[in-house]
């Protein structure tokens, strides 16, 4: 039997459930593709703005993907050194 009140009740759940599949998304870490030029340039601006930061172990996190895929070339070492050195207390 339908009533307004059921109605209204299994809406608001519903609005509660995608609400928080909204929010659970939102809060995800961004994951950038190496194999993509503007994706390379993503994860290297990113790992450069954690060692701006102080952040080393973010940036050693960050880079560690793509230094490993078949995507690395010399800026990607060199970041990736920076970013060892960082941890290292090198400045």
């Amino acid at each position: 039997m339908f009533t307004w009140k059921k109605f209204l009740y299994l809406t608001w759940i519903g609005s509660i459930w995608i609400g928080t599949s909204f929010l659970i998304s939102a809060c995800s870490a961004p994951h950038f593709e190496g194999g993509t030029l503007a994706g390379k340039s993503a994860i290297l601006d990113a790992v450069n703005i954690s060692l701006s930061s102080g952040d080393c172990i973010t940036a050693i996190s960050q880079i560690e993907d793509l230094y490993s895929s078949g995507y690395t070339d010399n800026e990607v070492r060199l970041v990736r050194a920076s970013a060892h050195a960082c941890r290292a207390g090198l400045s």
